[in-house]
């Protein structure tokens, strides 16, 4: 009989380091002569297990058979065909990796700490060693890129894993060429192993799956584990105001009619500091409070919430979600077709999402205020099949902000029984709100790292160590020089900053007792770019330092620098001065002395 083979395509949805995710797996079937296998039947079976249950499907018209919603893991396949013998193919991992392409390397990994949203100070954890993947240490993966077209980029894929829970920085390096400067690129992350979420649910029920958390907590916590990655706990609103909100990687108002003053200043407080809010809307939601609050007075929300539309009770829905051209880093898997589309999901009522600043997740991306107190422009993140937004969001702080224009149950959409939309749209959101902590400890060189600790470390010293070699004519083999700061009060808030950023590479900071924390520096990449600089950025260049052009003429910069300075040097002036200076008083002596 002839032999079969297959081609195995993994492909993991990267939700953030959410350890619990699922991922896809696409299997090809050829023959030995590479082509494709229509109608074969394809078995995928978890390798640890053997009384698990088997997932099976025939192969498509490209030979291909997809496998959704898998735990991460080894797997066993079998593929068989009519003519053909059996193929089996054991020890078939799949992984999850994260997309760290905002932060300018080639992977990563990013999340919040077990009980709290700012965890680069929270102590307690386990196995947090302070290790760093840094240069100078033997490399944990390689890539190869053959060639890089001028002014092209390309990318490569780089799995590490990380020694322990806690704070690390990765350093990407390739090999020396003319501008040794950006040959490597650090970015500083954390592993973690837990995250917690406060549901709270503005229209609780007495059977559970009317509440309107239901779906929620499931999706996220399923069947209740403590194993869970992530444990949701629910809440009612009028429970708010007696949490510590820095427990929680995130903040998720369901149905939520408004919010007392106090909590309302405690929760813009805790987003603006690292923490995460995520707002379903609802039949009991008030507009005014979300709309003249925390949209127009705090600019604390991406949009408005529009006059709801639709009937939820309609036999034909009114909306679906795009299935095609994701942006924002939140929906872009979903570009991908292995991991299906979202656009089955129905929508019978919703309330829109208004916001005049509203912009594509493809548009031009500004700059990023890693430090900033104040909000980031509105993104959408998702939309409509109209146009609509259905999904939008924006920075505020340090925290992130996410506003979704229908429900989290039943009530006006089926999205959430639509587990393979669902489950990775809330992870890659709470990856999202988690991922902008980090966001913070990856600078540019130059900016200043601004850290909020808690409140019980107001006053006490942090010790801030720099790269290895980091200044000129250091010995890399040398100890780093370090810095002593202090946590002081800002702005009511326990504030530790840094401002000597000059260097790219990983930074170390110890506060006190705890594990150390990493974070990173890098050079804008607009310093690589070898284009010329235009006029308005040598007008702007001009205001602040001598601008030298080149003249055409085959000089040395040195040469070029010495002919700038001519002219604008004042020692030989004072020299001539000073010696005119002397002569006038040797001749007004002379004179004076003369007898009268």
């Amino acid at each position: 009989m002839k032999k079969l083979l297959s081609f195995c395509f993994l492909v993991a949805w990267p939700l953030a380091a959410l350890a619990q995710s699922v991922g896809s797996l696409r299997i090809t079937v050829v023959d030995p002569s590479g082509a494709v296998i229509v109608g074969a039947q394809v078995e995928v079976r978890p390798a640890t297990a053997a009384e698990a249950t088997a997932a099976s499907t025939k192969s498509g018209g490209r030979g291909e058979a997809d496998f959704n919603l898998l735990e991460p893991g080894r797997y066993t396949i079998r593929v068989e065909s009519p003519g053909f013998e059996p193929y089996e193919a054991r020890d078939v991992r799949v992984r999850l990796f994260v997309d760290k392409s905002d932060a300018g390397v080639a992977g990563g990994v990013a999340g919040g700490d077990k009980n709290s949203s700012r965890p680069y100070f929270s102590s307690g954890d386990k196995n947090r060693d302070g290790s760093y993947f840094s240069s100078g240490t033997a490399p944990v993966a390689e890539a190869t890129i053959d060639v890089i077209p001028p002014r092209d980029a390309r990318s490569a894929t780089l799995i590490a894993k990380l020694p322990g829970e806690g704070s690390h920085s990765v350093t990407a390096t390739i090999a020396p060429d003319g501008l040794p400067a950006d040959d490597a690129r650090t970015i500083a992350l954390r592993a973690v192993d837990r995250l917690s979420v406060l549901l709270v649910d503005g229209e609780p029920a007495r059977e559970p799956r009317d509440a309107e958390t239901f779906f929620l907590k499931n999706a996220l916590t399923p069947n209740d584990s403590e194993d869970a990655f992530v444990r949701a706990k629910v809440i009612q609103p009028s429970d708010l105001a007696a949490q510590n909100l820095d427990d929680f990687a995130a903040v998720v108002l369901a149905n939520v009619s408004d919010l007392a003053p106090s909590v309302t200043d405690t929760i813009i407080a805790y987003v603006q500091r690292g923490g995460g809010l995520i707002v379903f809307p609802g039949e009991l939601v008030n507009r005014s409070f979300y709309n003249d609050e925390l949209f127009a007075n705090r600019k604390f929300l991406p949009a408005r919430f529009g006059q709801p539309r639709g009937d939820a009770r309609a036999d034909k829905p009114m909306l679906a979600l795009q299935d095609k051209n994701f942006d924002h880093p939140i929906a872009t898997l979903w570009n991908d077709p292995a991991s299906g589309s979202p656009g089955g999901a129905s929508f019978y009522r919703v309330m829109p999402l208004e916001s005049a600043e509203t912009r594509d997740a493809s548009s031009t991306q500004p700059k990023t205020q890693h430090n900033s107190t104040g909000p980031g422009e509105p993104r959408v993140v998702l939309r409509f099949n109209d146009r609509s937004p259905a999904v939008m969001e924006r920075s505020f702080g340090q925290g992130r902000v996410v506003m979704f224009a229908s429900t989290a149950d039943t009530a006006w959409n089926d999205l959430a029984v639509k587990p393979a939309v669902y489950v990775p749209l809330l992870y890659r959101t709470l990856g999202a709100i988690v991922g902008r902590q980090d966001e913070s400890m990856n600078l540019l060189a130059g900016e200043k790292l601004v850290l909020h600790p808690p409140a019980d470390l107001l006053g006490r010293d942090a010790v801030v160590t720099e790269p290895r070699g980091s200044r000129d004519g250091d010995d890399p083999a040398t100890k780093p020089q370090q810095h002593t700061l202090r946590v002081e009060q800002v702005d009511r808030e326990p504030t530790l900053q840094f401002d000597g950023t000059d260097t790219a590479g990983a930074y170390a900071l110890r506060l006190g007792d705890l594990p150390p924390v990493a974070f990173a520096v890098q050079q804008d990449p607009i310093e690589s770019d070898p284009a010329p600089a235009d006029a308005d950025q040598l007008k702007l260049l001009a205001s602040v330092a001598d601008v030298i052009e080149p003249n055409g003429a085959a000089q040395p910069l040195k040469t070029m620098i010495e002919q700038k300075r001519i002219g604008t040097e004042i020692w030989q002036p004072l020299a001539y001065a000073v010696l005119a200076l002397a002569a006038c008083e040797m001749l007004m002596a002379h004179w004076f002395s003369k007898p009268k």
